[in-house]
């Protein structure tokens, strides 16, 4: 062993101890806080960035977004692409029993 590992002898003073545990204890709250911190300053950039980003959308709506999709019809398809009820309903049932 190295002569220096053996002169060293652990300090068992209450002083050293206490002090040992409120510098512990003290730099884990310091890094709650600054965490804290940290998440509320992102919350706050996330925040202003999707207001931004919504505000921006709401004044680009396009002719394509205006519309409105046809509804199913009752009984016979009146749109080019549009099925019928009973159409849809045989393509759902057959979906579920394929599942």
């Amino acid at each position: 062993m190295s002569p220096i590992l053996l002169d060293l002898v652990a300090d068992r003073s209450a002083t050293f101890t206490a002090t040992v545990i409120i510098a512990g204890a003290g730099i884990v709250f310091l890094m709650l806080v600054l965490l804290i911190i940290i998440f509320y300053l992102f919350g706050k950039v996330v925040s202003s960035a999707e207001a931004k980003a919504k505000k921006g959308k709401t004044n680009k709506i396009t002719k394509s977004e205006q519309k409105l999709p046809t509804p199913a019809p009752a009984k016979k398809a009146s749109a080019p692409g549009q099925m019928g009820v009973n159409d849809l309903k045989t393509v759902l049932e057959t979906l579920h029993k394929s599942l």
